[in-house]
Formats: structure tokens, C-alpha cells, sequence
């Protein structure tokens, strides 16, 4: 019965022991886990703030482009829409301007 008794010893140490072992090892994973949705996070903010940033619609402006708005207020796509006479806002990064159509395309 000797060696059977020290079976069941090391049955029952290896009991206390290995949950031990497997709770260091789950906790190991859970901070690889946790840090490793920390940066898929952080890598998918600087994705969508990059994504925000090319729609700025100040980001032209600020690239030396000015946004024309006819007398009603609207954006002016196309030069040809602009009758002799108009009124214009011109609205460039640092403030905005009035302008009077010349000359209709």
C-alpha cells in the first residue's frame, strides 16, 4: 500500500498544483488577448480618422482651393452656369470674398 498511497499523494498535490498552472496560463491569455484588441482597436481609429480627415470639406481650402457660391448661396460646379452680372462668394482658407461675373462663359 506504500506505492499506492504515494500515488494518491501526488494525485492530490497534482490537483491543487495544475489548477494553478492552468489559471497563470488563462490569465496569460486573456492579457495577450486584451492588449491585442487594444491595438486592432487603435489601428482601426487611426483608419477611421484618417477616413474623416480626407473628408474634411475645409481640407481644400487649406490646400489652397476656394469653394464659389452663387448669390443664393449655392456651390457653382461649372462656369458656364454663371450668367454676366452674378454675384459670387468666393470662400478661401482664411475668410470669404465677394466677386461680380464679367463676362457668362
Amino acid at each position: 500500500m506504500g506505492a499506492l498511497g504515494a500515488r494518491r499523494g501526488r494525485a492530490a498535490r497534482d490537483a491543487v498544483v495544475m489548477p494553478g498552472r492552468d489559471l497563470r496560463a488563462l490569465d496569460a491569455r486573456r492579457v495577450l488577448a486584451i492588449g491585442s484588441a487594444e491595438t486592432g482597436s487603435a489601428a482601426r481609429l487611426a483608419v477611421l480618422m484618417a477616413r474623416l480627415t480626407a473628408c474634411d470639406p475645409a481640407r481644400p481650402l487649406a490646400e489652397g482651393f476656394a469653394l464659389v457660391r452663387d448669390d443664393g448661396g449655392g456651390l457653382v460646379q461649372s462656369a458656364g452656369s454663371l450668367p454676366a452680372g452674378m454675384l459670387l462668394s468666393l470662400e478661401f482658407r482664411d475668410g470669404v470674398v465677394a466677386a461680380r461675373v464679367e463676362e457668362g462663359a
